[in-house]
């Protein structure tokens, strides 16, 4: 039995089933096994037939062998959690494969590297053309339209700083794929890796910020030019 990695749910996925060896001493690989049936369980249900008709195939080829591909459609997909996929063949040891089926948003999360991606407030993250000290150039792939990702807030990694700068969009023209920001404490540069968030709806009925200031265990509290209050 072997945990084989994460689907993503109600997805067809075509994955690799083996190695398939000789029950008798238990090494030579088995090329020979034509079309296996393979049985799932869901959950821990009872086990039923793969649902896809995709004969599974061997793979051919120096060190493919006791290898077969198999397909998984929507159906055989379909249920969040543990699959569980056996195969008995004659002539073969057992061969019993576990995958954990993961929802879209979640597979996105950890596979997604270009695009829209929603999860945890993440608009998009690619590797960004360039930037200067008041811009970034996000990816070629980009469809944001002008202005859309104004508000959104902007993380730049330079490989040339290795570390993270964040600053918010406050203007974005689609037709160059640029993100004006405020600038830089140093403008990212070598190869700029960026994630974009949202962030809060700005409100035009929002109290008027308060400026605060610590003075020895002493908040002085002020509020534009209307003077100081001082609070212990």
């Amino acid at each position: 039995m072997a945990f084989c990695g994460y689907l993503k749910q109600s997805t067809i996925a075509t994955v690799v089933l083996g190695p398939f060896v000789d029950a008798t001493d238990g090494s030579t690989p088995e090329t020979g096994l034509g079309s296996l049936t393979v049985r799932l369980s869901k959950n821990a249900a009872a086990f039923g037939a793969r649902n896809d008709a995709t004969a599974t195939a061997n793979m051919t080829g120096t060190g493919n062998e006791g290898y077969y591909t198999c397909v998984f459609n929507t159906t055989d997909t379909n249920t969040l959690g543990q699959l569980a996929v056996v195969v008995n063949a004659s002539g073969a040891l057992p061969v019993r494969q576990d995958y954990l089926i993961v929802t879209n948003d979640e597979w996105d999360r950890m596979h997604a590297t270009t695009g829209s991606i929603t999860t945890l407030g993440i608009v998009a993250r690619n590797t960004a053309q360039a930037a200067t000290s008041t811009t970034i150039q996000l990816a070629s792939v980009e469809t944001f339209e002008n202005d859309t990702v104004v508000g959104c807030i902007v993380g730049a990694l330079g490989s040339n700083q290795g570390y993270w700068q964040f600053r918010a969009i406050t203007d974005y023209v689609a037709s160059t794929k640029t993100a004006t920001v405020d600038a830089w404490t140093v403008t990212p540069s070598g190869t700029i890796t960026y994630v974009l968030y949202t962030a809060a709806p700005g409100s035009a009925t929002s109290p008027t910020p308060v400026n605060v200031t610590q003075i020895n265990s002493t908040a002085v509290i002020g509020n534009g030019t209307s003077g100081n209050k001082w609070r212990a």
